[in-house]
């Protein structure tokens, strides 16, 4: 078992929802110009190559990484992210940016409720699993999964997109090693306040890059979150 730190955990989901927003940003572009499940199964794949690659020169190499006690947790897991990725994607190129997302902090609507069980699993998948068996998993099964469905929905890229590709590809990797650190080192009911501060960071994307615009409510419910952040750290802080 990971010795609990309590603090790290606030940070690296710091880390995580701000790499999130990007991700999410570069998820709504290409979204736009292409099929939702071909970019969202491209991005798997280059996670899928990324986890077996690292998973191979670690100690124990591959069945090391893949050695579970848990399988059909680890693959529930891995469906019900590529499953909530694909409903808030799709989200993205309906409502946008700001009101996609105002609408997932307001759990447990659409696709919020399947990341919510995504991390709570996730949590209790560290209990007996390593972050490396966890991040192999999440890559390998989505990876099978979304080829499945997003293998019909092939349509040619541009070449420029394949840059933003890319960058959304390591945006992804990165994002979900962080969230899977970040359950490992701390409980879920310390840090998940911190997860609504994407609200944040996806509302100054979504104004600047896409010219969105920000209703009244949802500007003050953005201030609710900030402020039930912040209230949270006082409050860590003063317990500590």
């Amino acid at each position: 078992m990971v010795e609990q730190n309590t603090k790290l955990g606030i940070w690296l989901m710091l880390a995580t929802t701000m790499v999130f927003a990007v991700q999410d940003g570069l998820s709504r572009y290409l979204a736009g110009e292409y099929n939702v499940y071909m970019v969202i199964m491209i991005r798997f794949w280059f996670f899928a190559a990324f986890v077996i690659a690292i998973s191979a020169r670690r100690h124990g190499g591959l069945r090391g990484a893949a050695r579970t006690t848990q399988p059909i947790l680890q693959t529930v897991r891995a469906v019900l992210l590529i499953s909530q990725i694909c409903v808030m994607v799709t989200a993205f190129t309906i409502l946008g940016l700001v009101e996609s997302h105002a609408v997932f902090a307001a759990y447990p609507l659409i696709s919020a409720l399947m990341f919510a069980l995504y991390g709570l699993l996730t949590r209790y998948a560290t209990r007996q699993d390593t972050a490396a068996t966890s991040f192999f998993w999440t890559g390998t099964v989505g990876s099978v999964a979304m080829t499945v469905i997003g293998i019909w929905f092939w349509q040619p890229m541009i070449g420029g997109d394949w840059v933003w590709m890319a960058v959304l590809c390591v945006t992804g990797v990165l994002s979900h090693f962080t969230l899977i650190k970040c359950y490992e080192v701390a409980e879920a009911s310390a840090v998940q306040p911190f997860a609504y501060l994407q609200l944040v960071f996806i509302t100054i994307i979504g104004i600047t890059v896409f010219q969105e615009t920000i209703r009244n409510n949802v500007a003050i419910g953005v201030a609710i979150v900030v402020g039930a952040g912040l209230f949270t750290l006082w409050r860590q802080r003063k317990t500590a």
